[in-house]
C-alpha cells in the first residue's frame, strides 16, 4: 500500500501580534536548514523503521508569492513517497501549497495565533478537519527532550474521492526556535486497517 504526499503531510498539518507563542518561533523557516527524523510504522503485527529528511532548499515564486520549498524524502521506508511542499508565512499564519496539486490553493498549516485553546480548520485535496492547541507540555523523545513545547492535535476525514482512506488522527509537538521536534498520527482505511506512524 503506498502512502501518497496527502498522508504525510498530516504530520505536518498539525502545526504573532496578538499572541505569545508566534507562527516563526514554533515553526521556523530558514534556507539551508535540514532536519532527520526517525519513523516507525505499525500496521497490525508488522512494524517498520525508516528515516524522514526534510530539506528547505530553496525560494521560489507562485503567483507573485515568494515560498520557501521543502522537499521530504524518506529512507528505510519503500511504501513513502517523496514530496514538495512550499511554504510562507504571512501575518495571518503559516501557508502551504503542494507540487503535486498545482491547481489546489495554499491551504492554511498554522495559524498566527498558537495560544493554547487556538482551533482551525484545514482543507488539503484529499481530506479536511481541525486542528487544536491543546497543551504547553516537554515532548520526551527517545534520546533528548524538549522543554514547553506547544502540543497540537488534530483529526480529519477523507473527502468522497478517496478511495481507501476514510480518517486521520495524530498530535504534533512544536519546539520553540526549533520547529516539529515530535509527531504520530494514525491512518484509518475502509477495509477496517490502521496504520500508527510515530
Amino acid at each position: 500500500m503506498k502512502i501518497n504526499v496527502i498522508s504525510v503531510l498530516f504530520v505536518t498539518i498539525f502545526l504573532t501580534a496578538c499572541s505569545d507563542h508566534s507562527v516563526e518561533d514554533y515553526y521556523p523557516l530558514k534556507l539551508g536548514l535540514n532536519k532527520e527524523y526517525i519513523v516507525v510504522i505499525k500496521a497490525g503485527d508488522k512494524t517498520a523503521t525508516g528515516k524522514r529528511f526534510d530539506r528547505f532548499e530553496s525560494v521560489e515564486t507562485f503567483g507573485g508569492k515568494e515560498y520557501l520549498k521543502n522537499v521530504t524524502d524518506y529512507s528505510g521506508l519503500p511504501d513513502f513517497e517523496s514530496h514538495t511542499t512550499y511554504y510562507r508565512i504571512t501575518p495571518k499564519g503559516l501557508y502551504g501549497y503542494l507540487e503535486q496539486y498545482p491547481d489546489f490553493p495554499e491551504y492554511l498549516s498554522l495559524p498566527a495565533n498558537l495560544d493554547v485553546g487556538t482551533k482551525w480548520q484545514w482543507e488539503l485535496p484529499k481530506m479536511k478537519g481541525q486542528t487544536e492547541v491543546e497543551a504547553i507540555e516537554d515532548a520526551v523523545l527517545f534520546d533528548r527532550s524538549y522543554k514547553d513545547c506547544l502540543k497540537t492535535v488534530y483529526t480529519g476525514v477523507a473527502k468522497e474521492s478517496d478511495s481507501n482512506l476514510t480518517s486521520t488522527d495524530g498530535y504534533d509537538y512544536l519546539c520553540k526556535e526549533e520547529g516539529e521536534v515530535k509527531s504520530g498520527y494514525t491512518l484509518h482505511y475502509k477495509n477496517g486497517q490502521a496504520v500508527t506512524l510515530t
